[in-house]
Formats: structure tokens, sequence, C-alpha cells
């Protein structure tokens, strides 16, 4: 057992090095803290009192052997307060601290690159809401062995529940570094919690649907309803995490190549749904739908691209091909605004050229609605962003020298 456990050691130490240095640091601020040590006895101790209340009452009622559901959905709710709540707001508040503490500095100077930093914030949060989980584990057999509680619909719900905690967490830490003064801080700490105590309630809700009619997990049209909703949570961590790269990186390097690679998977994503569901369905709507939805969720990516600084920054200079073919074939995807412009016409094309393909193959099931409609609405949802964005933003931008200027034009 010793020899194995010298080998597995050795067979990870090369993981351990290629970890993140700041998740020690965060991991250990986390859990010598107050916030978490206090919040998470705090949560645990409540759950277990919500967990007697339920079960007294239904051995009162002589229930007890159908109370497996409701003590299921009470363990649910704190949960979700939990992972949804608490860690979110612990990635917002470690990510401010770095302003508040003056140690930003320190971690620019350390040679981590954004993206370390925020892969270590990002797991030190889900090593956070695994204890959670592990914590709450026990609790959620014990209401399984009441009977009562499909297992499809736990592993659907703690499914669901761990992507959007670690999407909640992403967009935290994007948010917190979109303002470095303390008060811009404060109203956005406020616009979080708001917001978390939605989303709470929606996926506590979403946890009782799926545990009081377990049925609706054998339809198709539920199913691809909760693969829809993963889907807008991946897509907000997806263009939360270059975000988050781009404000914690120097103002000379490439910040902006990264955002345009993610507005690109984001229009595949759309385009892959349009696809997928209408060749299920036969129901066109559903590709200018969900083409038009990723169009709305690039907008202000694409206002930003298109009114960025012209001048390459000297570290984003080094690395542009020598050769002319490979430059001009980087360049929609190099900061500036006029290369923004040209991002947006290779979105644009990308975006009609995929919806037209899709339309043009017959669906599975029977359609009754206009195709030409549909291609037409996806047309006009593009020449909505080229006047938006190519007219008043790509020529406003072209004479705005100075950040003031470009922060006008947008």
């Amino acid at each position: 057992m010793t020899a194995l456990g010298a080998r597995a050691s050795r067979a990870l130490e090369p993981l351990g090095d290629r970890l993140s240095p700041i998740l020690v640091k965060e991991v250990r601020q986390a859990l010598r803290g107050r916030y978490f040590r206090n919040l998470f006895w705090f949560t645990l101790c409540g759950a277990t009192l919500v967990g007697i209340l339920v079960v007294s009452r239904a051995v009162a009622a002589g229930e007890l052997a159908t109370a497996g559901p409701n003590v299921f959905v009470a363990f649910a709710w704190i949960l979700a307060i939990a992972v949804h709540g608490f860690v979110p707001l612990s990635a917002f508040i470690s990510t401010s601290a770095e302003w508040d503490e003056n140690t930003y500095d320190l971690l620019v100077l350390s040679n981590l690159r954004p993206r370390q930093l925020v892969l270590g914030k990002l797991a030190s949060t889900v090593i956070q809401a695994l204890l959670f989980y592990s914590a709450f584990g026990p609790l959620l057999v014990f209401a399984f062995l009441l009977h009562g509680v499909d297992l499809l619909s736990i592993g659907v719900m703690l499914g669901c529940s761990v992507v959007v905690s670690a999407s909640l967490s992403v967009a935290a830490i994007a948010l917190s570094t979109l303002a470095r003064g303390r008060f811009t801080r404060i109203v956005l700490l406020g616009a979080l919690a708001a917001g978390l105590v939605a989303i709470t309630l929606m996926t506590g809700g979403m946890a009782s649907f799926l545990v009081h009619m377990p049925q609706m997990m054998r339809s198709p049209d539920f199913l691809s309803g909760i693969l829809v909703f993963l889907s807008c949570f991946l897509a907000l961590g997806m263009i939360s995490f270059p975000v988050a790269c781009a404000r914690l990186a120097h103002e000379e390097e490439n910040v902006s190549s990264g955002l345009r690679v993610m507005s690109l998977v984001l229009l595949t994503g759309g385009l892959a749904w349009a696809l997928y569901l209408y060749r299920t369905s036969g129901d066109e709507e559903h590709v200018p739908g969900f083409v038009l939805s990723a169009l709305v969720i690039n907008l202000v990516p694409l206002l930003f691209y298109a009114t960025e600084r012209e001048p390459l920054g000297r570290r984003t200079r080094l690395r542009v091909p020598a050769r002319r073919a490979l430059a001009l074939a980087q360049a929609p995807f190099l900061p500036g605004g006029g290369r923004g412009i040209l991002f947006l016409a290779l979105y644009s094309a990308l975006a009609l050229a995929g919806a037209w393909l899709i339309l043009s193959f017959p669906a599975t099931a029977s359609s009754t609605k206009d195709i030409a409609g549909a291609k037409a609405m996806v047309a006009v949802g593009l020449a909505y962003a080229w006047i938006w964005i190519g007219i008043p933003a790509g020529i406003g931008s072209y004479f705005a020298r100075s950040l003031a200027a470009r922060s006008a034009v947008r």
C-alpha cells in the first residue's frame, strides 16, 4: 500500500506543478476566512433543523412513508442558496479584495498570466462548492431512503446545480473586474446579489418541480428544455471567462482575440441548437430564434470590438505572423476598431450562411410555415447589427483617438 501511494504521489506531482499557484492562496484564504467558515456551519445547521422539522411534521401526520420528496426539496433549497448564492458572492468578494488590499500589483509582478489568475480563483470557488455538495450528500441520501424521490431527478438536479454554480462564479469574477472603485464595486455587488436571489429562486423551484413530477424526465421536450437551460448558463460562463482575463491583463497585451473567438463559439452553439430543433420539430422559427439570440448576447462585445483603439500593443505586434497571408487571415481576431468591423463582417457571413444552410435541409417533421420568412428574419437581425454598430460606432471610433472619445462613441 505504501509503494502504491508513493507511485500515485509521483504520478500526481506533475499535475501539482501545473496547477495555478494562486489556487493554494485562494483555498487557504477562503477556508480560513470567517465568511466561508460561518456560512458553512450556518447552512448545515439550518439544513439539519429544517430536515428535523419536516420529518417531525410528517411523523405527526402519519405520512413518513411519503415524506421523501418534501425532505429532499427542503435540502435542495438550502443547497441552492449555498452553491448558487454564497459561493458566487465569495468569488466576487475574493476578486474585489485584490484592489481593496492592494495585492493586484503583486499578482501582476508574479508573472502569472491572467488566465491563471481567473482559473485559480474559479478553482477555489469550485472547491468551496464541492465542500457544500459533500456535506449535503448524506442529507440527500437520507431523503432518498424515505422513498418517493426518483434517482434520475436527483442526478439531473445535481448536475444542473454544478454547472450553474460554476458559471455564476465565473460571472461574479468577471463582474468584480469591471470596476476598481469602492463605490462602483458596492453597486455591482448589490446587482449581483439581486441576480443571485432570482436565480436561486428559479433553480430551487426547478428542483421542486423535478422531484414532485419525475415523469417529466421521460419527455423529450422537457429534456431539450433542460439542455437549453444549461446551454444558457454555459454561455454565461464562457463569455465571462475571457472578459475577466481581459480586465486582468496588461493594456499592451492582446485582450480581444479570446473574446472574438468566444463570440464565434457562441454563434456555433446557437447554430447547433437551431439545426437540432429544426430537424426534430420541423419548426423553422427555431433557426432565427437561436441565431438572433446568439447575436443579442454578442451585441455588446461586437460594439466594443468596433470601438477599440486601432494601433496594436507592443506585445500584440510581436505575435503577428510575418507572412502576409497568415497576417490577413488573423486580422479579424486582432484588436482594433477597423478589424472589429472586419470581424463583424465575418460573424454576419457565418451566421447568415449557417442559418440559410440549415433551412435548406428538409426537416424530419413536416413544417407548415414560411422558410423564406425565417431567412428574412435572420437577414434583418444582422442588418440591424450593422446599422447599430457598423455605421455610428465604426465611423465614430475612426475619429476617436482617446479613451474618453471611444467611451462616448460606445
